[in-house]
């Protein structure tokens, strides 16, 4: 599979870009968004060019990790006719020597990426129609045309009638990111590393009618076993958990990419009609601007758990924010706003 489509001319030059960004795909979308905008805003047209970059699908287990063309990811061919719309071209992935991590990553792109999402909070009347909306309904995994995609959204969504959705942030990695590199940062205490019955009885208490919910979580890497999680949050909230590996047949997940998987988690995310996340997740964050993005609407039924209150807390942000706070519209505790 090409990078480029068919009938895109061959260029002799370099445009702007990246290696490939060594995040998780959320991350990696930041970062590509990123050189798309910083492409649109070269003074000269004739600079406005940039290089696709590889694909990095992240198993926590580095030595199972991979790499994957553009197109063999997503669909060049829309993500082309979004480039054309903002003014910029394509040209081939050059022989570039890379000064460090930073710039192979292209993670000067991706805080420019970060910040233009936070921004759109101040858009009102763009938002809809703004650069990143448009790349967001641009971007589209190859894997969301796959049989196995859509017999999983048949099986969860209408034969099961499972519209709650909420991530479980609980794999051994984000554990270690949270002690080691959020929590010492923080200036307020925040709750982004709870155990699946604290993430549940905060939905019931939030959401009583909550009856059975779909899970998002790299099972692989879970701290307990699927079967211990599922009976400690049914007896201790009444709430009926829902895996991907419940509607795959028997060895599916264990072949599947890290990629493929975290794209059709995030896929089925944008189908939620509740959706439970947390606002430190650049994946909950992306799902509920995608949400916003996909329907025109905002998005009234999507809720956080790090909010250090016993229940959920209501989305006003259409996820642009990371601050659980300013996520909800809520003042800080002790602000004066709050007095």
């Amino acid at each position: 599979m090409t990078d480029l489509p068919a009938s895109t001319p061959v260029v002799t030059r370099v445009g702007l870009g990246f290696d490939y960004n060594d995040g998780g795909i959320s991350n990696q979308k930041l970062a590509l968004l990123g050189l798309v905008i910083n492409a649109s805003r070269m003074p000269d047209p004739a600079d406005r060019f940039i290089y696709l970059p590889r694909i990095y699908s992240r198993d926590q287990d580095e030595s199972k990790s991979t790499f994957h063309a553009f197109g063999d990811v997503f669909w060049t061919e829309i993500f082309v006719e979004f480039l054309n719309r903002w003014g910029v071209g394509i040209v081939p992935i050059p022989a570039v020597e890379y000064a460090d991590r930073i710039e192979r990553g292209g993670w000067n792109h991706f805080h420019l990426g970060a910040a233009h999402l936070g921004s759109i909070a101040e858009k009102e009347e763009t938002a809809a129609t703004d650069i990143i909306s448009d790349f967001c309904r641009s971007l589209v995994p190859r894997v969301k045309s796959s049989a196995l995609f859509q017999s999983l959204c048949s099986e969860i969504i209408y034969k099961n009638d499972i519209t709650t959705m909420v991530q479980f942030r609980i794999e051994g990695d984000w554990a270690s990111y949270c002690r080691y590199n959020l929590d010492p940062v923080l200036v307020r205490p925040e709750q982004n590393y709870l155990h699946p019955v604290e993430i549940c009885s905060k939905i019931k208490r939030s959401l009583p009618d909550v009856g059975k919910v779909y899970v998002f979580c790299d099972e692989r890497y879970a701290p307990e076993p699927k079967s211990a999680i599922n009976e400690a949050v049914l007896s201790q909230t009444g709430i009926e958990l829902f895996w991907k590996t419940d509607f795959m047949p028997a060895g599916t997940y264990e072949t599947m990419s890290p990629l493929d998987a975290s794209l059709i988690d995030f896929e089925i995310s944008k189908m939620a009609k509740l959706y439970v996340g947390l606002s430190r997740s650049t994946f909950s964050n992306l799902s509920a601007f995608e949400r916003f993005c996909q329907n025109y609407v905002r998005t009234p039924q999507d809720y956080i758990y790090n909010l250090p209150i016993p229940e959920l807390g209501l989305r006003v942000d259409r996820g642009t924010r990371v601050d659980p706070w300013e996520t909800c519209g809520l003042p800080w505790p002790g602000s004066a706003s709050e007095n």
